[in-house]
């Protein structure tokens, strides 16, 4: 018989997976975990706990991305209690935030150079 708090988390993770359209990867890889449900560009790693570590949740999403093959972004998942799926919290480090910020206005000003102070992705560079 399955630990509860697996169950929970499983279940948490397949909401997720629907929601998002990202299936589950359904394995636990210790060391080399790489996030609990599957996208090409991100790490997702689900979490749904009595008490939110957002200190540790980031730790852990940061382990991931670096035993990533190739996705590069890493973001925390949630789960809010009492709450529809998408109304949880998407987690990640302010770095990654600006970035995509900047990436976004960038975007949107139709790629002129240099406008929204996008410069390239990089990672946390700034004290």
């Amino acid at each position: 018989m399955s630990h509860p708090n697996k169950d929970k988390g499983t279940r948490w993770e397949t909401e997720l997976a629907r929601y998002l359209g990202s299936p589950r990867i359904g394995s636990v890889n210790g060391a080399n975990d790489k996030g609990d449900l599957f996208d090409p560009d991100w790490v997702l790693e689900a979490k749904d706990e009595q008490s939110i570590g957002l200190a540790g949740y980031m730790a852990e999403v940061e382990r991931e991305v670096n035993n990533a093959d190739h996705q590069r972004w890493g973001i925390a998942l949630v789960k809010k209690r009492r709450a529809k799926v998408g109304d949880g919290y998407a987690v990640m480090p302010i770095w990654q935030f600006r970035a995509l910020r900047d990436y976004l206005t960038h975007l949107e000003s139709g790629g002129k150079p240099g406008y929204g102070g996008f410069d390239g992705f990089e990672g946390n560079d700034a004290a």
